[in-house]
């Protein structure tokens, strides 16, 4: 097998918002030991996308409220991964298929299993 690294080709009107990404043979993107800080730092952003998507969104402010009830969640004393991950799911299911909003959640739903 040949070592040849095509990369990414990304074409049309898209844009690439990732935290880690890969491209090429053997690629790996990896992220390890998110803090609370750094969880509660992704869930800031996917309230920023949410915001920035309101207009692809049908119930936008469920998906707010439910990010903001898992952020409420993960900074208690002692946080439950099911309650914070729970409102993660519920979230998911009002961004539809913005693939952007989508790709935050389902990290930081890997971030806050990870870290619970």
């Amino acid at each position: 097998m040949s070592n040849i690294n095509y990369g990414m080709q990304v074409g049309g009107n898209a844009r690439i918002e990732a935290g880690n990404l890969a491209a090429g043979y053997g690629a790996q993107a990896n992220q390890y030991g998110a803090g609370a800080a750094d969880v509660a730092g992704q869930l800031d952003e996917v309230l920023r996308l949410i915001e920035a998507h309101r207009a692809a969104l049908d119930e936008p402010d469920l998906a707010r409220a439910e990010v903001e009830m898992a952020k409420t969640e993960l900074a208690a004393k002692q946080p439950k991964a099911d309650r914070v991950l729970a409102a993660l799911k519920r979230a998911g299911e009002h961004v539809g298929a913005v693939g952007v909003l989508a790709a935050a959640l389902k990290t930081a739903a890997v971030a806050v299993a990870a870290l619970l």
